[in-house]
């Protein structure tokens, strides 16, 4: 990854240019599509024999990579030029001397990448023909805006938007708005911020995040939406992401569901898992807390 340069062929698309490596041809038909966050694509343009999921084993891979990471490996053959390069990346970033360069230009450190398995195409339901109505969904992240366009959604893209606590939280607020005021029934909100915050183990900016949601977006909404009719709303995570592990954990998460036009008192003192929990309303599988809203 030392030799060689980086051209930019479309927004967002990035190829290797004068490869000198045995598996030059390899990288020469690479194309890496940059998301907003993470979770980026590495596409082979042509020429290439598609690798098979969990074929053949490497020794070598639980050193190179870690065993936390190594399940999520393609290790058959036709995959050891992408391990191949995966291994080198990880030198290059190692060297003194690159992080001396980049750092010395302004550029956060160079870090390395890994691949893991491809994906196929999830099958889901239209959300129209599942729900009668119209729908949009607001995110920085691909993966939310991917299953909005699966399901047939409108998908908003909000400038600013970074999955981070310094995310256009009005921004997406007003595309909110603005959807509903061109007919959507349903608009859907996504904020990754404290889902990230807690990755990173930052507790004072998982506070502060959720904070930013209540009085940027949540507050001023409420009064929006009061001045143009009857409306339902649904708050709540998609899981939990404790500090004290920094990823995903599997609890219940808890969920407020309000009606402006049979408005009542739940009588919990604070909206959390503990009062989620003691209110007893529990529903076994998540999905189906859209048919309460409407």
């Amino acid at each position: 990854m030392s030799k060689g340069r980086w051209r930019i062929t479309a927004p967002g698309i990035f190829r290797r240019r004068r490869p000198t490596c045995s598996y030059g041809r390899f990288r020469r038909n690479l194309a890496a599509v940059v998301s907003t966050l993470y979770r980026h694509r590495l596409s082979a343009l042509s020429g290439m024999a598609p690798w098979n999921k969990r074929i053949g084993q490497d020794n070598a891979a639980p050193r190179y990579y870690g065993t936390h990471y190594c399940p999520y490996l393609p290790l058959d053959a036709a995959a050891s030029p992408l391990l191949k390069m995966m291994k080198r990346a990880r030198n290059c970033c190692a060297t003194t001397r690159l992080t001396r360069n980049v750092s010395a230009k302004g550029f956060p450190r160079p870090t390395p990448f890994g691949c893991g398995d491809r994906g196929v195409t999830a099958m889901v339901e239209n959300f129209a023909k599942r729900t009668g109505k119209t729908g949009a969904v607001i995110s920085a992240v691909d993966l939310i805006k991917g299953i909005g366009r699966l399901t047939g959604m409108k998908v908003c893209d909000v400038p600013g938007a970074t999955g981070y606590i310094d995310t256009n939280f009005e921004g997406k607020r007003e595309a909110a708005v603005q959807a509903l005021c061109e007919g959507c029934d349903f608009v859907y909100i996504h904020v990754e911020a404290p889902d990230e915050c807690g990755h990173r183990g930052e507790a004072e900016n998982k506070i502060r995040a959720i904070e930013e949601i209540d009085r940027r977006i949540l507050t001023p909404l409420l009064d929006e939406l009061k001045a143009m009719d009857d409306f339902h709303l649904l708050i709540l995570p998609d899981h939990p992401t404790p500090l004290a592990i920094r990823t995903h954990s599997s609890e219940p998460v808890p969920y407020l569901l309000y009606r402006s036009e049979a408005p009542r008192k739940s009588g919990a003192p604070a909206f959390t898992e503990a009062t989620g929990k003691a209110a007893g309303n529990y529903v076994e599988e998540g999905c189906t807390l859209l048919d309460r809203l409407w």
